[in-house]
Formats: C-alpha cells, structure tokens, sequence
C-alpha cells in the first residue's frame, strides 16, 4: 500500500486451522459472468478489493489473515495458491505444490503465471512459514509482489521451488532502488532460508531494481540494494 494513503478498507477474513487443496483458477465456467475480472486470481484464495459490487473504482484494501493452515495442489493464472489485493499475513502454515500457470487466453497480462503460492498487490506479511515445490510458468516460484506492495517474510523457509525466472520472489517494488536503510516501508526477507530453487533464467533469490525499468543484471553485486538480512542460500546466494 502506497505510505500515507487514505483507503476505504473492508471487513477482514481469517482463515484458521484449515487445508485447501484442487483448486483451479484459469477457465472462467459458463453462466459465471460474474467473476469474468477475476476467474484466473489465486487457486486457492482470491480477495479482490479492485471488484466492487457497487461497480465504484475505488480499491479497498481487505486485511487477509492466513494462519496454521495447509494450502496446497492449486493452481491459477495469477497465485497459484494466493490473490490478495489488501495486506496478506501468513503465519504457522504451510504452503506447498502451487502452480501459477501461463494463460492461453490473454488473461493477466505480462505477469500471467507469476506468483507459484502468492500474487499480492497490496502487502504482505509472511512469518514462520513453510513455502515447498511451488511454480511459476513465468516470475516468482513462490511470491509475485506489485509496484505498490511491500513485503516482509520472517522466519521462512523457500525450499525446492522453481519459475521460469526467479524461483522465489520476484517484487515490482520500486522500494528496492538503490541502496535503501532498514525501514518499515522496505522490502524486507529477514532470518529465512532459500535451499534447492530452481529456474533455467536469473536464478537468483530476489530481484533488485537499478532504476525505474532497469533491474540489476545481478542482483549479488556489491551496488544492488540490501534486502536480504541474516538469511541462508545455497550456493551463497
């Protein structure tokens, strides 16, 4: 959420102690029309603050709480597992087998098949929490975060998770500029572990971004942003 911004928000949702599992989020069912904006969002959870009944156009951010769950085996376009447009925590869960897929019908635009668990416009709090074997067909294995969002991950493990390029999180952010100190509006994957990730292209943990458009070529070099803090990778990075 931009900082200093006055939005309407909407009633939070809690989803506790619960599995989901078969989800699938990519073809929009006949006599459906209702959910046309949003038929490929999240495989498991889609919260969409940007689909107003009242037909208005202002955005509401919808506080998602995620906690001691097992969310695993969905896929969609947009978040395997996850579409959230408000803040997002996950705490104590498990996040497995997610699959954000390519889209074959122009669905989702440039970012179709990012964000293999998560696609998230709007902020995300991620704490103690197991992300295993998700998949993205294009950015980000595990997390897709929007220009707008930010994102603090604590205390996680990313483990075996693959994408067409970065396989574990891939941010838009544009807090990542330059060199940036520790702040709350940062970007911020603090204590966690990245082991066995996989992808063909920019295999790297995070991306960073030189200027606005222009992201590091390598992420590791000694100008990029610090974004990562006290955390484990194979290989070093």
């Amino acid at each position: 959420m931009p900082a200093g911004s006055v939005v309407a928000s909407g009633l939070p949702i809690l989803i506790d102690g619960v599995t989901v599992t078969g989800g699938y989020a990519a073809n929009l069912v006949a006599g459906d029309e209702a959910y046309r904006d949003n038929y490929y969002k999240g495989g498991a959870v889609c919260v969409d603050g940007s689909d107003n009944a009242d037909g208005s156009s202002a955005k509401r951010y919808i506080p998602l709480t995620i906690r001691r769950s097992f969310i695993y085996g969905n896929s969609g376009i947009l978040g395997g597992a996850i579409y959230n447009t408000g803040i997002c925590s996950i705490f104590n869960s498990h996040i497995s087998a997610n699959h954000a897929m390519a889209s074959t019908s122009g669905v989702g635009g440039n970012y179709a098949g990012s964000g293999g668990a998560v696609y998230v416009d709007g902020g995300l709090y991620s704490v103690n929490t197991l992300y295993a074997n998700n998949e993205a067909d294009n950015l980000g294995g595990v997390l897709f975060n929007e220009s707008n969002s930010r994102i603090w991950v604590i205390n996680c493990n990313l483990v075996r998770n693959k994408a067409a390029e970065y396989p574990c999180i891939y941010s838009l952010n544009p807090s990542s500029i330059g060199t940036e100190e520790l702040n709350l509006t940062s970007n911020l994957v603090f204590n966690t572990a990245f082991w066995g990730n996989e992808a063909p292209a920019n295999a790297y943990t995070i991306n960073k971004w030189q200027s606005v458009g222009v992201p590091f070529a390598d992420p590791t070099s000694a100008d990029a942003p610090e974004l990562l803090h006290f955390c484990a990778y194979e290989d070093g990075w």
